[in-house]
């Protein structure tokens, strides 16, 4: 006996839109997003944050300097920040809303008129920035209400303003500060057509809502390319560290008698050659800097020495000489703190 078995036929496609397991809000936004980079933002992956030392953990220079003069724009706070107005800038611990503590910058206004005044370059930025759209995040805090922080991501040279190297490249949005912690964010179109090589993430306020020993605070400052502000990228203090030592690097004496500096001889009485190799490979062969009391070891004798200069550097190391006297030709040297723990060398090649 034939037994025949028929069975209706199946529409996988409206089966498939018919399940009953829900997708959710993440799910669906999972769905939607028409990039694998838009997935990639939504759920947290890759390196998102292309600003450095956003969290405010790195102070190479001091975690409170006092800048006594108004303008030019210049790093001398936080890592890769460059500021404008005189006052004190200073590194807060706080907790956010959000729950964890994190590092802020605070800057407590000098004179009244000068309002905070943040900026934060990011090298070669426009090769990732030109014809995109990009967000910026942060959270704020001020010690009055009443006024609003302007953000912008502009089209620069360097980090310092020069009017010949400043591009507008962006909108500008206003946001309300007040005197709890809020967050913040702005998506922006990139135009097309820039013309310098870096970007710049800016935050500024107008100048007459400040008086002096007003307060602002700034935290987890965030820059990504696409429209979704996510969560902030915390990094490590050693990758944060090493990131910034691309742009700057000082010694940092652990007594009155550190070492800065050793692997060299004495060429003449009167000089003393030494070598660093610099931590990172800097953005450009550095310009040296220095303050304070040194002095040079010539096999078992100390002379006070001067004037360090480099010879022949590069990205990765640098030939320091310095002036002193009485020394024997030929004998090995180094260099130290002369009973100074505020002593420092300093390699500078910021945007």
């Amino acid at each position: 006996m034939t037994v025949k078995i028929t069975k209706p036929e199946i529409n996988v496609r409206e089966e498939l839109n018919q399940l009953k397991k829900p997708t959710g809000i993440a799910g669906e936004a999972m769905l939607r997003a028409e990039t694998p980079q838009e997935q990639q933002a939504l759920i947290g992956v890759g390196r998102r944050n292309l600003l450095i030392n956003g969290n405010f953990l790195i102070w190479q220079r001091g975690t409170s300097i006092t800048d006594s003069s108004d303008g030019p724009y210049n790093y001398i706070t936080a890592d890769n920040w460059v500021t404008y107005y005189k006052g004190t800038y200073a590194q807060v611990e706080e907790a956010l809303p959000i729950g964890p503590r994190v590092k802020t910058m605070r800057y407590t206004v000098g004179d009244t008129g000068n309002g905070p005044n943040f900026n934060s370059p990011i090298e070669d930025g426009a090769n990732l920035m030109e014809g995109q759209l990009v967000t910026m995040s942060w959270w704020m805090k001020a010690s009055k209400t009443g006024t609003t922080m302007r953000a912008r991501v502009n089209n620069v040279g360097n980090g310092r303003y020069a009017s010949s190297q400043y591009v507008l490249s962006s909108d500008i949005s206003y946001h309300e500060v007040t005197t709890g912690w809020t967050y913040h964010s702005a998506t922006k179109v990139i135009k097309g057509d820039l013309t310098l090589n870096h970007m710049n993430f800016e935050l500024w306020a107008d100048n007459a809502d400040w008086d002096h020993n007003d307060t602002f605070q700034l935290a987890n400052c965030q820059l990504e390319i696409g429209n979704v502000a996510t969560p902030f990228e915390h990094r490590s203090y050693g990758e944060e560290l090493a990131l910034c030592h691309r742009y700057y690097y000082r010694t940092a004496p652990a007594n009155t008698y550190s070492w800065v500096a050793w692997g060299g001889y004495c060429n003449t009485t009167t000089n003393a050659i030494v070598f660093l190799q610099l931590p990172e490979r800097m953005r450009a062969v550095p310009t040296l800097g220095h303050s304070g009391n040194f002095q040079v070891a010539d096999g078992f004798s100390v002379h006070s020495c001067s004037g360090p200069s480099l010879a022949d550097p590069t990205q990765e190391n640098a030939r320091i000489d310095w002036t002193s006297s009485g020394l024997t030709v030929g004998r090995v040297a180094a260099v130290r703190n002369a009973n100074d723990a505020s002593a420092y060398l300093e390699f500078k090649a910021e945007v």
